[in-house]
């Protein structure tokens, strides 16, 4: 019976969807971390129908998982700005090691296995280490220029840097079958500007 009700803890924690994103910037409406984790999802199930068209073997599964899980941490310690995250090395560090302690707590409940397999695809998305985190962090990227486009369509002139930073961030993956979706993106960027 308690192994049941700890479940349940798990199963009716819906904290994520009340950590704001962009909480310092001003937005015409709010995103949640579960809102974002779904579009993460959604696009890496997207980025997983294209390379599959491709030839190219991904396991979708585990690139779903991720993209659920991988912003979990901020149940616990909310949506960091990043300036302020990466503005030294050893905040970096600290926080990254906080986070790595909340994971204990953000499972909680689930079964032994279940929890442990969840852990290491969170470690793993971190530390990027397969072709799966890969694509989870493009897609992440790719949710995060689509809110800024959103946004500044509506007239926030506050999510121009973001956009900037995340085309940023995009730009370092090379590969063949992200480009013609980068070239689209920097076309609606272009009609912003002249528009």
């Amino acid at each position: 019976m308690d192994k049941k009700i700890r479940i349940s803890q798990f199963i009716l924690n819906r904290r994520l969807a009340q950590v704001k994103r962009y909480h310092a910037t001003p937005m015409f409406q709010n995103e949640t971390v579960a809102e974002h984790c779904y579009y993460v999802a959604l696009l890496g199930r997207a980025i997983c129908g294209i390379l599959e068209e491709q030839g190219i073997r991904v396991n979708t599964q585990r690139v779903l998982e991720k993209a659920l899980i991988h912003d979990i941490e901020e149940m616990f310690s909310g949506d960091i700005i990043q300036p302020f995250k990466y503005s030294d090395p050893s905040l970096k560090k600290l926080i990254d090691e906080l986070n790595t302690k909340s994971l204990d707590k953000a499972f909680e409940g689930l079964p032994k296995n279940l929890a442990a397999h969840f852990k290491n695809l969170w470690s793993d998305y971190k530390d990027e280490k397969t072709f799966e985190d890969t694509i989870v962090k493009i897609a992440d990227r790719l949710s995060i220029v689509a809110l800024c486009l959103e946004q500044i369509k509506l007239g926030n002139k506050f999510m121009v840097e973001v956009l900037r930073n995340g085309m940023k961030l995009l730009s370092q993956y090379k590969f063949s079958w992200l480009a013609p979706i980068a070239a689209d993106i920097k076309k609606e960027i272009t009609k912003l500007d002249s528009g």
